[in-house]
């Protein structure tokens, strides 16, 4: 009896320091990040983030990059600012928080989107702050849960998540509204792949994400070959602002997934050797 109540203690301190884990996502910190390599995705062609033709942009690059944050081991993130075309400038600090902190900070997402860069898109209707924080959170947790871990295993995926995570920050007047890669009045965001006018495998890979999308169920993205879901940690690294100018650092988001119940039990027997062993050679001296 003894030894299994020494269990359950050694299993909620594990569930201790996991929640502190978790916390200090959320607390703000001031960080210095830099993009030491690990990158990966490709070029595609968008239009101008308020409604316009694909065919007449250049080509922008979409997908995950490997980042340090003060000089530590490198991480991989995705961008979720891609109307803030300077990256690291010199001297930038960033804030770390939770997603769900993200949002709810008015020098956060909203802040973001309602910076200079984006003034031009949100004028015409276009691409812009979305003011039903809830559904764009749980579209990018859907993304996330079921499509992340596929994103790592090659650049045209990683660039069709990277152009989802976009579409869902801001690309349609409603927060409710089907997410879609075509363009249009009030659709913002549109994606032609990595050809102007011939179809490709990261347009494929998009229009599945986004029908997966709106669907959100298990069976919807198990019907494109992703069903097996993922729990996740998010932190955002953000460059938070209070004045349209404010903003100039891009905001980037990454993920560490979250242990599984058994790894968990197993921790907790780890620390009941450790403490059983302890306390045998206490004994024997």
């Amino acid at each position: 009896m003894q030894r299994t109540a020494t269990v359950f203690a050694s299993l909620k301190i594990c569930a201790v320091l996991l929640a502190l884990g978790a916390a200090a996502g959320v607390a703000h910190a001031q960080i210095t990040l830099t993009n030491p390599g690990g990158s990966s995705g490709a070029n595609t062609f968008l239009n101008n983030f308020a409604g316009g033709a694909t065919s007449t942009t250049t080509t922008t690059w979409t997908g995950r990059l490997g980042l340090s944050a003060n000089g530590g081991a490198t991480f991989q993130a995705y961008c979720i600012d891609p109307l803030t075309t300077v990256g690291f400038p010199s001297g930038s600090i960033y804030t770390s928080a939770s997603l769900s902190s993200f949002f709810s900070d008015l020098n956060g997402y909203r802040g973001q989107m309602q910076s200079s860069g984006y003034t031009s898109a949100m004028a015409t209707g276009g691409y812009g702050y979305q003011s039903n924080h809830a559904v764009v959170q749980s579209r990018i947790v859907n993304l996330y849960t079921y499509a992340y871990q596929n994103s790592l295993t090659s650049a045209t995926n990683a660039a069709a998540f990277g152009y989802a995570l976009w579409d869902i920050m801001g690309s349609s007047t409603s927060a409710t509204a089907p997410l879609s890669r075509g363009a249009g009045t009030g659709m913002g965001l549109a994606s032609a792949g990595s050809h102007a006018t011939n179809s490709d495998a990261i347009e494929t890979r998009i229009d599945q994400l986004f029908t997966a999308l709106n669907v959100g169920t298990a069976a919807a993205w198990s019907a494109i070959s992703l069903g097996t879901a993922t729990n996740y940690v998010y932190t955002v690294y953000y460059d938070p602002s209070s004045t349209p100018t404010g903003h100039v650092s891009q905001n980037f988001l990454t993920v560490t997934r979250v242990p599984e119940p058994g790894s968990l039990a197993l921790a907790g027997l780890a620390l009941v050797g450790v403490f059983v062993s302890r306390r045998k050679i206490k004994a024997m001296i």
